[in-house]
């Protein structure tokens, strides 16, 4: 150590070194707070995370009195992939059922945008009875071209139970997959919806992604990266205070 530092520190007394020290550890505490906050809000608005190729099918929420028949859609965000094929279960049960067609199949059907080569609507599992066993819907569409991105797949008509408690009820999706125009399948992540059951009537759709959850296919993303440099802020003060005490003592 050369003099000028050595003559530094014989003018800092300990109890200022200490309050220094305890600065810089707030300053580094409040900064990686601040990094995983921004890391959470960033998973939450995109549930495919870190992963680069992955698309998302959504279910919009929207808004349904007691005992009304709401339509239900499924919203494909691409992220730049390029999407032909899907399919996608709703899950219902509870107080929220599906609603059947004059067919006894799936009161579904396909937005005129896709294009759809095939659509297909079936509830789940085979051989259910929509109005009491049947836990979802399942929608298959197959197209020869790229879907837009933002697009809403398909709609289902959901019935809501007459009893059915105020508030929100959340929507899902599983099984889901999606592959491009030559049969090459893409990670999906799923992003769940809700049907708001209230005295008023019920409302449009809103696209909604609360609640997120990965459909095996896609490795949702949990911000490693962003997450180390938050560790590794509130690992530097604590050096840094170790390195003081050490110093402290040698002298």
């Amino acid at each position: 150590m050369n003099a000028r530092a050595r003559a530094s520190l014989r003018g800092v007394r300990p109890g200022d070194a200490y309050a220094v020290t305890r600065r810089v550890i707030v300053a580094f505490g409040i900064a990686a707070l601040a990094i995983a906050a921004g890391n959470t809000a960033a998973q939450a608005d995109d549930p495919c995370g870190n992963t680069e190729r992955c698309v998302v099918m959504e279910v919009e929420s929207t808004n349904a009195a007691p005992g009304a028949i709401v339509e239900l859609g499924v919203k494909l965000r691409t992220r730049g992939q390029a999407v032909a094929s899907n399919t996608a279960e709703i899950v219902l049960g509870g107080q929220l059922s599906g609603v059947a067609n004059d067919k006894g199949r799936g009161d579904c059907a396909a937005n005129p945008a896709v294009d759809a080569a095939l659509a297909d609507f079936r509830f789940s599992p085979l051989g259910c009875a929509p109005d009491s066993s049947c836990t979802g819907v399942r929608g298959v569409i197959l197209t020869s071209g790229p879907i837009a991105d933002g697009t809403t797949l398909f709609t289902c008509h959901v019935r809501v139970a007459p009893g059915a408690s105020m508030g929100g009820h959340s929507v899902t999706l599983t099984k889901a997959a999606v592959s491009d125009p030559t049969g090459v399948e893409i990670p999906v992540a799923v992003a769940a919806g809700s049907i708001n059951v209230s005295k008023q009537e019920s409302g449009s759709a809103q696209s909604t992604s609360s609640s997120t959850s990965s459909d095996g296919a896609c490795s949702l993303g949990s911000g490693s990266g962003t997450s180390s440099w938050a560790t590794l802020l509130l690992l530097v003060p604590l050096l840094v205070l170790g390195g003081r005490r050490f110093a402290m003592r040698r002298r």
